[in-house]
């Protein structure tokens, strides 16, 4: 049921992820190590929700329970997830925090590909704080295991984070070739909203050098993708504001 749960948290079932996880925590004694997976199902529904936290709370009682049990992947995998949620409350110091365990987590039980993860994760917390030198740093490692792995949406993905913080720092030229990259990579995926992130750091990064002809061009292209996905109103309202 937790399984099946998480299955439908993918799918956007909201709705029917969280009667799953009800009804398996229906089965369980309250000490169940079991339950620690209904908490990280419930937590990962209210990060959707952006009811930021309740995801905290969720990840936190999960993580104690991992750390108990001894599931060090699992524990490594909910640190990661209690860091997205501490970010978006703007307790830096705490994600960091979370996401550096989780790296040593993860080197310890060689995985690479979580370990990349939550190298882009940290470096996103960094650019949020402003140091987008040390920001940069966790994403070209996270770049070379996407690449080698042949992950292609995270790889997209990372190559946006590293065109915004190449443009924070005004290196134009890498923040540039990352982001063309990037939307090279998503016109091969169904990604619209991800795609339109991608074309609108590019604007913003023709926009930083005076490139006016170009940033709209860009623009524009980014609101024709959101267009397409109904449910990016949030970034549309960030292209249009630009």
């Amino acid at each position: 049921l937790n399984r099946l749960a998480f299955v439908a948290r993918l799918q956007q079932q909201a709705d029917e992820a969280g009667q799953l996880v009800k009804a398996a925590l229906a089965l369980l004694d309250p000490q169940d190590a079991e339950r620690a997976y209904s908490l990280l199902v419930k937590g990962a529904l209210a990060l959707d929700a952006r009811d930021w936290t309740t995801a905290a709370d969720c990840f936190s009682q999960a993580v104690d329970m991992f750390r108990e049990s001894g599931d060090r992947r699992k524990l490594a995998w909910n640190l990661t997830n209690l860091g997205a949620a501490l970010r978006k409350l703007e307790d830096y110091q705490q994600a960091i925090s979370c996401y550096s365990e989780a790296i040593s987590i993860f080197q310890q039980v060689h995985d690479p590909v979580h370990l990349a993860a939550t190298h882009m994760n940290l470096g996103n917390v960094f650019l949020k704080m402003g140091d987008a030198e040390e920001a940069l740093a966790n994403y070209r490692r996270a770049e070379l295991v996407f690449y080698q792995v042949r992950e292609s949406l995270r790889l997209a993905i990372v190559y946006v984070n590293i065109g915004m913080a190449c443009r924070f720092l005004q290196r134009w030229q890498e923040s540039e070739r990352a982001l063309l990259t990037s939307i090279e990579l998503l016109d091969k995926l169904d990604q619209p909203a991800v795609a339109a992130n991608s074309m609108e750091e590019l604007g913003l990064t023709y926009y930083g050098q005076e490139r006016w002809a170009e940033a709209i061009a860009q623009y524009e292209k980014a609101l024709a993708a959101v267009i397409r996905d109904g449910a990016a109103q949030e970034l549309r309202q960030s292209i249009l504001a630009n």
